[in-house]
Order: C-alpha cells, then sequence, then structure tokens
C-alpha cells in the first residue's frame, strides 16, 4: 500500500481536501459544493510545492473555508422554508 502524504497545514486547521492529478498546466485550489477543498495539479509537479502553494494561499484557504460554514444551513422541526415560491414545513420522523 502507497504511504498518502498530508497536507499538514490542511490538517491541522480540519479542512478537508483532495489532491487531484491532472493535464492541467498550472495549480488550481477550489471549493466544491460540499466544502472539499480541490487542489487540482499537473502530474509533473512534486508534492512538495504543492504543500508550498498550499501554504502561500493559506489566507484565502481559511476565509473561503469560514464563509462556506457560515452558509450551511440547518433544517428542525417544524421549521418552514420556501420551496418553488410555496412555503414547506420540516417534519422529522
Amino acid at each position: 500500500m502507497k504511504f498518502m502524504n498530508e497536507l499538514k497545514s490542511l490538517v491541522s486547521l480540519n479542512i478537508p481536501y483532495k489532491v487531484i492529478y491532472t493535464k492541467y498546466k498550472r495549480l488550481v485550489i477550489k471549493f466544491d459544493r460540499k466544502g472539499v477543498l480541490n487542489i487540482r495539479s499537473p502530474k509533473i509537479v512534486k508534492f512538495d510545492e504543492i504543500e508550498k502553494f498550499v501554504d502561500s494561499h493559506l489566507d484565502w484557504i481559511k476565509n473561503h473555508f469560514e464563509a462556506f460554514n457560515k452558509n450551511v444551513r440547518s433544517y428542525n422541526n417544524g421549521d418552514e422554508y420556501l420551496y418553488l415560491i410555496l412555503p414547506v414545513r420540516i417534519i422529522n420522523q
């Protein structure tokens, strides 16, 4: 089994991430809808370089991760929300 390197700065902040090796010619960081940080990298880039790139953009990552967590909506029993302009009541069974 191959040992996978970890991005220590993201692990220490409890930010979920995926490193995806692609045919891209540059490093790209982007959050998906679930709040997971996708790091797209060319196949030839070493993991140390990816780690340096992430560390240099850590402020951006923190700000966007915090903003994502603020937008997470919780649904409680009896709450009412609009869905397609109609009110819908949440009922937990």
